[in-house]
């Protein structure tokens, strides 16, 4: 599969939560090259992370 390198993928602590490095890597993307990339973030069943796309 080919890379795209306009897509960042997501996941902390094995999909269960929205934090820790993840977290700040997504908020900083967001603040400083807003509306560059797709976001992606790798979610498990009944975690609090937040489904967030760009």
């Amino acid at each position: 599969m080919k890379v795209n390198e306009k897509v960042i993928v997501y996941e902390s602590f094995l999909g269960r939560n929205y934090s820790d490095s993840p977290k700040y890597i997504y908020q900083y993307s967001q603040k400083h090259y807003p509306g560059q990339f797709k976001h992606v973030w790798i979610a498990a069943k009944g975690s609090n992370v937040k489904k967030r796309f760009s």
